[in-house]
């Protein structure tokens, strides 16, 4: 070949390399600036968790971490001590002159994506030392599960101080792992980024399928054999800083957490299950700690998803209780601000500096020489957070006058009768669905049957016509024989006018056996105190349910069932 030809081809060669060379030096760079300056990145990463829990036979309380145990959990790298906390070792009882304070909740306590001095804990124990603040918190708990950690392990420590964070999961048994026996009730949970947007698109080409709604996070993971850009991502830390950053843009990290209509309801039903309960639990928890010679306190550390009335209601019941609380909400002013300020970046949960700032206002609360006058003083009582809290409070009065409205604006569109046809409403509006109920399709097999499932309990709102005195309820039996056996006899039917006549009456109906069809209907009359009633809530419960899974023997559906309903009315 002429050297008139291999000349041109080699120079090529030699840009080429040129330009390989660069853009490695270059990316080498980046990656060097992203290690240095990306200072909320993940502590640790491993494409599998090895979570150091155990099972425990109580239903309530499901599972504890394993005493003396490492693992690894969601980036963050875990050491339990040997009482079963992630936290050290402690001198029982406390030296003399050390106060100690006993910090329960859930993984916003345990510290996901943080080192154990940067946890609320650990930076209550850096403010206030020489005294002690020990991490109690369990990823997944809720109220239920800490109180029980509470007894079995917290006051072995002697605690002076119990501090319970309160966060909006709370209320709905996240971490009890009720299996469907309240099917529908769904106080927030978390949807996937969207996909229709140009960052989502490009994130998906670099981690296809990373989100992972059992631990709420973006990070990648792997099921199996791992994929080259999961191990890519295990390995750059540009790569997976790229990847986060495109995913967050399409889906603000709180964003995408949505909260039911049903908690700011105030139906009779909201009450009997959600608030009541909490009050109990609380009650429960109070007295427990004083019993021990400890005082109480909650700090409301995840209100930024339980603003306007739910979070008027919970505020009321903790003062009703006489239980002193700390409310970080106005510290995070609203979802965006909270998400770019305040969380890991990665994950929705509190980073360095929101434990740091919950700290300063915990510690402001244990030195005060007598009870704060309302739960947002502290704040209050602070320059650089003054401004915040006039913003909050103007935005919380305004979700207030939102979920007033909304709930009048239902009421107007409320019927006298739902009916539950195949997938959807033939009649009614879906807002009057309360709770307890389930669409075949979500599980349970029931053939060609229309009608939706029912638990031990479910409620719905009905706007009852001026001739209206009775209340009916359509029950339709499936064709599997063994439903039909297995239906309770009788079913209990509350009728009452939210929010101020609750349980105005309360008949138990014998179940007839069913007439042709497989369907029967039980009544029972409205009471004259109602007839005139804007809505009327229709409740209805059973002595007895069984498991989802009698019907399909090959199915893990551990839902509770009793009937199949296929219309509630007043006539």
């Amino acid at each position: 070949m002429p050297a008139s030809q291999r000349a041109p081809r080699k120079g090529w060669l030699t840009n080429l390399a040129t330009s390989v060379v660069t853009v490695t030096l270059v990316l080498l760079l980046l990656e060097a600036a992203v290690r240095v300056l990306w200072t909320d990145a993940p502590p640790s990463l491993r494409l599998t968790d090895t979570l150091p829990i155990t099972q425990v036979r109580d239903p309530e309380i499901l599972y504890r971490l394993i005493p003396g145990a490492t693992g690894h959990f969601n980036g963050t790298e875990i050491k339990v001590n040997s009482l079963g906390l992630r936290d050290r070792e402690y001198q029982i009882p406390a030296p003399p002159g050390i106060r100690r304070i006993l910090v329960l909740g859930d993984s916003i306590v345990f510290g996901v994506g943080l080192e154990p001095e940067q946890t609320l804990s650990g930076q209550l124990s850096r403010l206030l030392a020489p005294d002690e603040a020990i991490n109690a918190g369990v990823f997944g708990y809720n109220l239920a599960q800490e109180i029980s950690l509470l007894k079995d392990v917290g006051l072995r420590y002697r605690p002076d101080v119990v501090v319970s964070c309160f966060v909006h999961n709370d209320i709905e048994n996240w971490g009890l792992g009720e299996g469907g026996a309240v099917p529908v009730l769904r106080s927030s949970r978390f949807e996937p980024p969207s996909d229709d947007t140009w960052s989502a698109r490009l994130a998906t080409l670099l981690l296809p399928d990373a989100f992972d709604q059992e631990h709420l996070t973006l990070l990648p993971r792997a099921a199996g054999k791992p994929c080259f850009r999961q191990r890519l991502c295990m390995w750059s830390r540009l790569y997976l800083f790229t990847y986060m950053r495109l995913r967050t843009h399409s889906w603000n990290l709180t964003g995408g957490e949505t909260v039911d209509p049903f908690l700011a309801s105030p139906a009779c039903e909201t009450r009997q299950v959600i608030w009541d309960p909490l009050r109990a639990r609380y009650r429960e928890l109070k007295r427990t700690a004083e019993a021990a010679g400890a005082r109480l306190v909650v700090v409301v550390f995840g209100g930024l998803l339980l603003d306007g009335r739910p979070l008027e209601r919970l505020l009321t019941l903790l003062e009703q209780e006489g239980i002193p609380v700390v409310d970080l909400t106005p510290a995070w002013l609203d979802r965006d601000f909270y998400a770019k300020e305040y969380s890991l970046g990665w994950d929705p949960h509190p980073s360095e500096r929101a434990d740091a700032l919950a700290a300063e206002l915990v510690a402001a609360y244990l030195r005060l020489p007598r009870p704060p006058t309302g739960p947002h003083e502290l704040i209050a009582g602070r320059a650089d957070l003054r401004e915040r809290l006039a913003k909050w409070q103007t935005l919380h009065a305004e979700r207030i006058r939102q979920d007033d409205a909304r709930w009048s604006d239902a009421q107007a569109g409320f019927s006298a009768a739902v009916r539950f046809a195949g997938a959807g409403f033939d009649a009614g509006n879906p807002e009057q669905v309360l709770y307890g109920f389930w669409r075949p399709a979500e599980g349970a097999v029931t053939g060609k049957e229309e009608g939706w499932w029912m638990s031990s309990r479910a409620s719905v709102l009905l706007k009852p016509g001026r001739e209206a005195t009775l209340a009916a309820i359509d029950i339709r039996f499936p064709s599997v024989r063994q439903a039909f056996e297995r239906t309770p006899g009788e079913v209990a039917i509350t009728l009452a006018a939210p929010p101020d006549r609750c349980e105005m009456a309360r008949v138990v109906v014998p179940v007839p056996r069913p007439g042709p069809g497989g369907t029967t209907t039980v009544t029972a009359e409205l009471p004259a105190s109602l007839r005139g009633a804007g809505v009327v809530e229709v409740g209805l419960s059973v002595d007895h349910t069984y498991l989802a899974t009698y019907l399909d023997p090959g199915s893990r559906d551990t839902r509770q069932l009793s009937f199949m309903i296929s219309g509630i009315s007043l006539r």
